[in-house]
């Protein structure tokens, strides 16, 4: 990639999409793709395998772990539990990284109902 900067010409290295994704991550206050990741390799681990068969993560946008369930019993349990998942994903994702939780009820062939 060439620069033109003060009227001269630099070769610059290409930026990795790594360091890209990440300042764009931080733009729109998600959590980085390695976090992303993590949360979806731990996801059975911390949620157990009874609700992570009827629910998956949404998103994680400053601190608040969106996760889309099937069912609205399966979102009570998970909103029963909240404090408990919280402190769970922070010692897995690091500190602060799930404050809260935001569960939304996905129907088939409708739109998601918080």
């Amino acid at each position: 990639m060439w620069c033109k900067d003060d009227g001269v010409v630099r070769r610059r290295e290409p930026i990795p999409l790594r360091d890209t994704l990440r300042v764009v991550a931080d733009d729109l206050r998600s959590a980085t793709p390695d976090v992303l990741s993590a949360l979806s390799r731990c996801w059975v681990d911390v949620v157990g395998q009874q609700l992570a068969a009827h629910a998956r993560p949404g998103g994680l946008v400053d601190g608040v772990l969106t996760i889309l369930v099937d069912d609205p019993t399966v979102g009570s349990m998970f909103q029963q539990r909240r404090g408990t998942l919280a402190r769970r994903w922070s010692e897995q994702l690091g500190p602060n990284a799930v404050r809260s939780l935001r569960v939304i009820v996905e129907r088939p062939g409708r739109a998601a109902a918080e």
